[in-house]
């Protein structure tokens, strides 16, 4: 600390710094030696993942996991194979893929996760989405 400090009266002996402003630099530094840590540290954002599931009534199965990072990619993967995978399934031609993508989103822009879509045809298919 006593190095910081024969800093700023270094810097103010040589006209870097005016006297308010060494005063200011003072300050800081001591509050910040106190506990007073007003600086926000960076939020650490743990890797998330997209997941969609998709079980038809006859067996076939599809099981995707992509980073969220690609959440684009990973919500139109997601309408290909449901779409035109040869499921036939009328459960995710109906989703709204863009809402979809916009839900998506904002869970990860509010740092949340769990389950996005759950639906269940008639015919026994089965869709889940979900953020991990």
């Amino acid at each position: 600390m006593k190095e910081e400090v024969r800093k700023i009266l270094d810097m103010l002996e040589k006209g870097q710094v005016n006297a308010s402003q060494a005063s200011e630099l003072l300050d800081a530094m001591n509050a910040f030696s106190e506990g007073d840590h007003t600086a926000e540290k960076p939020k650490i954002r743990k890797k998330r993942s997209l997941r969609i599931k998709v079980n038809s009534a006859d067996g076939k199965m599809v099981n995707v996991k992509v980073p969220a990072a690609l959440v684009s990619a990973g919500i139109n993967i997601g309408r290909y194979f449901g779409v035109h995978g040869g499921m036939g399934n009328q459960a995710v031609s109906d989703l709204n893929w863009e809402e979809l993508a916009d839900v998506v989103n904002q869970m990860l822009e509010d740092d949340e996760t769990g389950e996005i879509v759950n639906i269940e045809s008639e015919r026994g298919d089965v869709v889940q989405i979900y953020l991990e």
